[in-house]
């Protein structure tokens, strides 16, 4: 693992970015007007400031420990035996979710562009294909993200400019009218969402100015909240609330719209499923360098390129296994809340107790 501090603020900003809006934002709208309606803009909020909160403890857990890397912080708190075990659950989780969100992905591929190549195929090509970016180390990884967030937000940007064209914003009224019970599940659903923000344990050791590290994680936060809003009310303004809760893919739906007379772009869509790409392969590198470096210290590989290739089998398997898009999104919602409460409550409260228990420790022994 690369020891110098060398990623910047800009650097871990896109780092977060990318990692966290992934192909997720393609359902987004669907999955919080289910519960909400019109009402996706107030649950967004909500969920935003819920984890802007959790982030905070994870920033914290990182600072009593001295900002170092995650997997020496685990392995000397608990000791080698159940360092390791905690490491690997934490890796597990992770991959479980680019497993999951790879098979998505592939099914989106298969319906618009690539109907008859197996599924098989397409899931090793696109697991090959992060294994050569992961070796390259976080360094790559890093400079990846930088020049990606350009190219994937900015053509969306222009396509959803467009979209406001067709936007009906009375398709949002009347406001706060649901009940109770569908916010709180709301907002849930939405604060799973913003999954892939464990990918700060990995970056946050690594930056040159640790102490902006909290105002780094606000303003990338801040960023994905205004864009899942952005997303999300324009699908429900184009399409009204109960049209978009029957839509699979809303955002896709919506780019496919968008009618230019005389534009040099005959198909939106296109441009669109290009981004997919993108946006899903920038949380699978992320999330499977993340996870490739916490096997490599917890089965005690100590070699990112090894430990990669361990993980294959097992992304290759999870990411089979659902038999449908119905079973896919069933397992989805059973494992990001599990991963989400595990990597980003529980694992900063341990390493925040462990933390200050080591630091009363030094202190007697002064």
């Amino acid at each position: 693992m690369e020891k110098d501090n060398f990623i910047t603020s800009y650097g871990f900003f896109s780092t977060i970015v990318v990692t966290v809006v992934g192909i997720g934002i393609f359902s987004y709208p669907r999955e919080i007007a289910t519960f909400v309606g019109g009402d996706v803009w107030f649950i967004t909020i909500a969920a935003g400031l819920i984890n802007l909160l959790v982030l905070k403890l994870a920033v914290k857990a990182l600072q009593v420990n001295d900002f170092k890397r995650i997997t020496v912080i685990i392995r000397s708190g608990f000791g080698s035996v159940l360092g390791g075990i905690i490491l690997v659950i934490t890796s597990a989780f992770n991959i479980t979710a680019i497993s999951l969100g790879m098979r998505a992905f592939v099914e989106v591929v298969k319906m618009y562009l690539l109907e008859k190549t197996p599924t098989e195929f397409l899931i090793l090509i696109t697991i090959l294909t992060g294994i050569y970016l992961v070796r390259g180390g976080i360094r790559s990884s890093v400079k990846f993200n930088e020049i990606t967030l350009w190219i994937m937000f900015l053509p969306l940007f222009v396509i959803l400019l467009f979209a406001l064209g067709e936007a009906d914003f009375s398709n949002l009224l009347p406001v706060l009218h649901n009940r109770p019970d569908n916010y709180l599940k709301g907002v849930a659903s939405s604060a799973f969402a913003f999954g892939g923000f464990e990918i700060i344990y990995l970056a946050a050791p690594l930056l040159k100015v640790k102490k902006k590290a909290y105002r780094n994680i606000l303003s990338s936060t801040i960023f994905i909240l205004f864009f899942y809003i952005l997303v999300a009310v324009l699908c429900i303004a184009v399409f009204s609330p109960a049209e978009t809760k029957k839509l699979l893919w809303p955002t896709i739906t919506l780019a496919r719209t968008i009618s230019i007379p005389g534009s040099f772009v005959e198909r939106w869509d296109g441009v669109v499923l290009a981004l997919w790409v993108i946006f899903y392969f920038t949380t699978f590198s992320n999330g499977f360098t993340f996870s490739s470096y916490l096997i490599s210290d917890g089965v005690g590989v100590g070699d990112i390129r090894i430990s990669s290739l361990i993980l294959v089998p097992f992304i290759y398997y999870i990411a089979m296994m659902p038999t449908n898009l119905a079973e896919l999104f069933n397992i989805i919602q059973v494992v990001m809340p599990v991963g989400f409460i595990f990597n980003l409550i529980l694992l900063p409260v341990l390493l925040i107790i462990m933390g200050r228990r080591r630091h009363e420790e030094q202190r007697r022994e002064v």
